[in-house]
């Protein structure tokens, strides 16, 4: 080909490119603008060859094995990575799956005034160990709109869940904020993110205990049109439905979906009927309601 006459390219698996693909694509630098592709062991080391690559402005990284921390094996590598993620300054959108150094390869690059990320997305890192990176976050704050997060949450200390929260709720842009982490925020933490979250309009949230009090300030979110209750929930009829009440024009067609019900509280199936009725016909919105012993009942 042409140098610099690529623009797009993706590979849906391992294709075993490694440092001479790597090399080749610097050849089309200044016109790739959006990169995926998935790295293995073997090409692993060789990440950093990707350096001529600085015009990106979509890059999806994943590890189809996800075993190697690139800062304890390849140190020299890990740095030379960070340096040319942070030359991409015209990165808007970032996606790293199974990659074990993610939060410590993006922490950089979230600290880089030059860079504006819409778009991030990371899952398999270990959120104890990610201080840095949950602090940095909050710099895309004027920028960012889709943040996706997953990882590890054991061992995880107040001061560790105090950072992160504060982080999340400066994130005022976001339009989109899926925290698929589970057995860690309280009901309370949700609370204190999203309540000033004005532009949501997806939220995807694990809690250890949900109760009316979480849905009291969803139903005032004006442009939420797709909420998941990944925790244990205790909502209660009357709650559901004054969560319905607070809906406006800018919910239209909302998605709700409960996912884990705490049977104790479990709603009777007329209950159930009769707030998926008033969510349809204030909204045209829908209800799923899933016990948390996995019986599933339905969908309107």
């Amino acid at each position: 080909m042409k140098p610099n006459s690529l623009r797009v390219i993706h590979t849906i698996s391992d294709v075993g490119a490694a440092a001479e693909t790597f090399l080749a694509l610097n050849g089309h630098g200044e016109s790739l603008t959006e990169l995926r592709i998935c790295i293995s062991n073997d090409s692993m080391p060789h990440l950093s060859l990707l350096a001529g690559c600085t015009s990106l402005e979509a890059l999806r990284i994943e590890d189809e094995h996800g075993t190697i921390v690139l800062e304890d094996t390849q140190n020299d590598v890990f740095l030379e990575t960070i340096d040319w993620l942070r030359k991409c300054e015209k990165l808007e959108r970032l996606s790293f799956v199974q990659v074990l150094s993610a939060s410590a390869l993006l922490t950089p690059v979230l600290l880089e005034h030059k860079i504006r990320l819409r778009n991030l997305e990371i899952d398999s890192y270990v959120l104890r160990d990610s201080r840095q990176f949950h602090q940095a976050l909050a710099h895309q704050k004027d920028s960012l709109s889709f943040l996706s997060l997953s990882g590890e949450t054991d061992g995880m200390f107040r001061d560790d869940l105090d950072i992160i929260v504060d982080s999340l709720n400066q994130l005022s842009e976001l339009k989109v904020l899926r925290l698929v982490l589970q057995e860690v925020f309280h009901e309370d933490h949700l609370i204190s993110i999203i309540a000033d979250l004005k532009l949501l309009e997806e939220l995807y949230v694990y809690g250890l205990e949900l109760t009316d009090r979480i849905l009291d300030i969803v139903g005032s979110l004006g442009n939420m049109r797709s909420v998941t209750f990944a925790g244990i929930s205790k909502f209660t009829v009357d709650g559901l439905l004054e969560f319905v009440s607070r809906l406006g024009p800018g919910n239209q067609g909302i998605r709700v979906m409960i996912d884990m019900a705490d049977p104790d509280t479990m709603l009777a199936d007329d209950q159930i009927s009769l707030i998926r009725e008033s969510l349809y016909k204030k909204v045209g919105g829908s209800l799923e309601y899933t016990p948390w012993r996995g019986k599933f009942v339905g969908t309107f």
